[in-house]
């Protein structure tokens, strides 16, 4: 069984130079994983040997599991996460090399709440998840029992945005020179909520819910998802949604006053995006040329 050990003072002092290269050595053996052995040569650590090196070895084959001591800080006993895991660097502060600290402030340390509510991390639940990589490093904890409440950050889905992106997605994607779409009606639960952070959303293929205009709108069920990116995270969101569309294309109408006798020319025509009606004229060369 690996334990925690939990010390008050750091294991190295590496404000020395011969704790300092004994502290380098073990960094070569963990991250390179060529073990430096006392009494070696720099041919032989460097792989160089001559003719004469086929003399049997008592150096061992296999260097014994060093593990880099990591101190841990708490950073507060109240945090705020915008992300759906909790990580070793959101409650604690890292005492050890730069390298080792970027490594170790990704570890997992447990769920992060759902956005707007809170939960109580405790010891026990952060030294279970700390013992999982324990084979690497030597933790150093707090002294005594703590606990750490982690709330998680939260935002309103704004309609108007919701909207506006779905529009967006309509025109990009559904358009033609002649016709397009238009977001009719829209709902969705007001109370739902994403962390914060910056939202980038994603829609299905809307091609089944685009009925003919001849179609009386209806509401559609489906479902679209968020991308809520915060630092370096992403969580990802689906949010339900109800939604009917209208078709919209270019009509003809006429662009000033003319009265009845007249003939219809280029000119006398303009067109207005517009809901089509059933048997309605759709194009100028249906009506150029006509007697009003």
């Amino acid at each position: 069984m690996v334990a925690l050990v939990l010390r008050k003072k750091p294991l190295f002092d590496i404000g020395t130079g011969l704790k300092r290269l004994i502290l380098t050595a073990l960094l070569w053996q963990v991250f390179i994983g060529s073990p430096i052995v006392s009494g070696q040569s720099l041919a032989e650590i460097y792989g160089i040997h001559s003719e004469q090196s086929n003399q049997p070895s008592d150096l061992p084959a296999v260097a014994p599991q060093v593990t880099i001591p990591v101190q841990l800080q708490i950073i507060s006993d109240r945090i705020e996460v915008s992300a759906g895991r909790i990580v070793v660097g959101d409650v604690f502060r890292c005492r050890s090399l730069p390298v080792v600290c970027d490594s170790v402030e990704d570890i997992d340390l447990s769920v992060a709440p759902e956005p707007g509510r809170k939960i109580r991390l405790e010891r026990a639940a952060i030294e279970k998840a700390l013992l999982l990589e324990a084979e690497h490093y030597q933790f150093e904890l707090p002294d005594g029992s703590f606990y750490v409440t982690v709330s998680a950050s939260s935002q309103r889905i704004n309609g108007i945005d919701l909207s506006t992106a779905l529009q967006s997605e309509l025109d990009r994607s559904y358009a033609s020179e002649t016709s397009r779409w238009v977001v009719r009606r829209l709902w969705f639960a007001p109370n739902f909520r994403v962390f914060d952070g910056q939202i980038r959303w994603q829609f299905p293929d809307l091609s089944n819910y685009l009925q003919d205009f001849s179609a009386r709108p209806k509401l559609e069920q489906l479902k679209v998802l968020l991308e809520v990116g915060h630092d370096r995270s992403v969580t990802t969101f689906e949010l339900p949604i109800k939604v009917s569309f209208s078709q919209l294309k270019l009509i003809p109408v006429a662009s000033h006053l003319m009265t009845r006798g007249s003939v219809v020319n280029s000119d006398d025509v303009s067109f207005e995006w517009r809901s089509p009606q059933e048997g309605q004229i759709l194009s100028i060369d249906a009506v150029e040329g006509k007697v009003l």
